[in-house]
């Protein structure tokens, strides 16, 4: 992992960090406590001044409710998203957010 942020998710999912690559980003998630809900990430990648520019959606790569605590998960998602971009989770079924999204800096 290049890049660490252990960044948390409604206290029960942690972003530890990601590493970028030609082939998009790998983002490696830890459960912090069991989650009930399957959730979608989403990666968008950002102009400096916050403006959406692409994304990508999908689940990862194991559903999020099979995720045990202590466990890290590796997550590709083929997208370029440059130095400025933002990673969260949400619900698929309602479209709620899963606490708040990570953000770099621009």
């Amino acid at each position: 992992m290049a890049r660490r942020v252990n960044h948390d998710f409604a206290d029960s999912i942690r972003l530890l960090g990601y590493d970028l690559s030609s082939e998009g980003i790998t983002l490696y998630w830890q459960a912090l406590k069991p989650v009930s809900r399957r959730l979608t990430v989403f990666v968008h990648q950002l102009e400096s001044g916050g403006a959406f520019v692409a994304g990508h959606d999908s689940a990862p790569a194991r559903p999020t409710t099979s995720w045990l605590a202590g466990e890290v998960i590796a997550d590709v998602h083929p997208i370029s998203v440059g130095d400025h971009f933002e990673v969260g989770l949400y619900d698929p079924i309602t479209g709620e957010g899963f606490g708040e999204p990570f953000v770099t800096a621009p």
